[in-house]
């Protein structure tokens, strides 16, 4: 009878572990974007760079543009590998 329970715990553990990895995701995410709307408003780093308003753009769409590109590739690498790659994958990077 000790094999459901340990199977409940471990699935437990396991759940706990991928929430917490979305939600560090998350919050991860949103302070670069919240980093990067700070920057972009500072006078002196507007000088240093020499940014204009499209160059503000380019330089905060680079912080997310590393997900936009991973995307498809991680769905061809879930696609023909399976979950398990992935989830070690995206734990390793």
């Amino acid at each position: 009878m000790s094999y459901p329970i340990f199977r409940s715990i471990r699935q437990r553990v396991i759940t706990a572990a991928v929430l917490s990895v979305c939600i560090v995701d998350s919050m991860a995410i949103a302070y670069d974007g919240s980093l990067m709307g700070s920057l972009n408003v500072m006078p002196s780093y507007k000088n240093y760079f020499s940014l204009n308003t499209s160059t503000m753009a380019v330089n905060t769409c680079a912080t997310f543009l590393g997900a936009i590109l991973v995307g498809p590739l991680t769905s061809m690498l879930i696609d023909r590998k399976g979950r398990k790659i992935g989830i070690y994958t995206a734990g390793f990077f």
